[in-house]
């Protein structure tokens, strides 16, 4: 009995030793304190220094950053971090990503001022970053950070972490972010329910393209009940109807499609088919031609009436001057 007691505990131990080797050398967290801003002031804390090489590939996964708010309102966000190539070491920036959210956000997360430090690997300096904590005023929040960094107290060669400490900075309030800032990638279909507006705030919407060039690109066809293209004012032109309006002659129209192939300031077929054609600008551009037939048809029935007023004059002045019929 006693011999199995002892292999019980042999075997406990290994188990308890081999998971604390598991959590130094692979994926660690770390619960850090209580960040807090108790009068009418926004503070800034340091969570963390990172460090990572400018130049080389390098160890080190994305560092996991996750905040709760659990005083004044809950409210929770999860920030993800990349360092490595092509985000800070051999070009571009490093990532800051908020990817999840919930709750009335009174926190930001964001990168302080970097620094290289004086080290180097392979010829290219080491550098740090601090990531920061702001938080509102009368706002309480706790974080847990999730990395594969090396933990030292204080960084000096790449791939490190050295947490910060909890005495915080008052700072001037600032604008929380409360929306997520990553792209969103599925293979599946995208479905979005809900009984508030749906908007995209910035950027461009391509439906059937991957290089939206306006607000929104359609390659394809569209349905609608109804669209509706608003326009200044001034733009309508009803100022075709002005008295001072220089309406052109038809004779001039004729020369000018003689001339050119196509109806003054009407995009030519070419022009069409390279940009396109501006939906509003062109109805402007129809109703302006239209106005203008009406106002020349309208000068046709006057002459079309005085020419009729005139034949009427002619055949009462011939009937006058006829000798008058013999009834016999």
């Amino acid at each position: 009995m006693k011999s199995i007691n002892t292999l019980t505990l042999l075997s406990a131990l290994f188990i308890c030793l081999n998971t604390l080797s598991g959590q130094e050398a692979g994926i660690k967290t770390k619960n850090l304190g209580d960040f807090s801003s108790s009068d009418n002031q926004a503070r800034e804390f340091k969570l963390f220094d990172l460090s990572y090489n400018t130049h080389h590939w390098q160890n080190g996964a994305s560092v996991i950053v996750e905040v709760f708010q659990d005083f004044y309102s809950p409210a929770y966000a999860k920030y993800v971090i990349n360092f490595g190539y092509g985000k800070g070491a051999n070009y571009g920036t490093g990532q800051l990503y908020q990817v999840e959210n919930f709750g009335s956000h009174e926190f930001a997360v964001a990168f302080g001022t970097g620094s290289n430090l004086a080290t180097q690997y392979s010829g290219y300096p080491n550098a740090k970053i601090p990531v920061m904590l702001k938080i509102k005023a009368y706002i309480s929040c706790r974080v847990k950070v999730t990395y594969t960094y090396n933990e030292v107290a204080s960084v000096a060669n790449y791939a490190e972490i050295a947490f910060g400490n909890t005495s915080g900075t008052v700072i001037p309030d600032f604008t929380a972010q409360t929306m997520t800032n990553t792209p969103m990638w599925t293979t599946g279909s995208l479905r979005v329910e809900g009984m508030d507006n749906h908007y995209i705030s910035q950027g461009n919407l391509g439906i059937g393209t991957k290089n939206p060039q306006d607000k929104l690109s359609v390659n394809g066809k569209i349905r609608a009940h109804e669209i509706r293209v608003t326009t200044a004012t001034a733009d309508w032109p009803d100022y075709v109807f002005k008295a001072d309006y220089d309406l052109k002659p038809l004779s001039e129209i004729e020369e000018y499609i003689k001339n050119k192939g196509h109806l003054p300031g009407v995009p030519t077929a070419s022009e069409a088919e390279s940009n396109g054609v501006e939906l509003g600008d062109l109805n402007k551009v129809l109703l302006k031609k239209i106005e203008e037939l009406t106002l020349h048809a309208i000068e046709t029935k006057k002459h079309i009436e005085q020419q009729d007023k005139e034949i009427s004059a002619l055949k009462e002045l011939i009937n006058n001057h006829l000798p008058a019929k013999s009834t016999n």
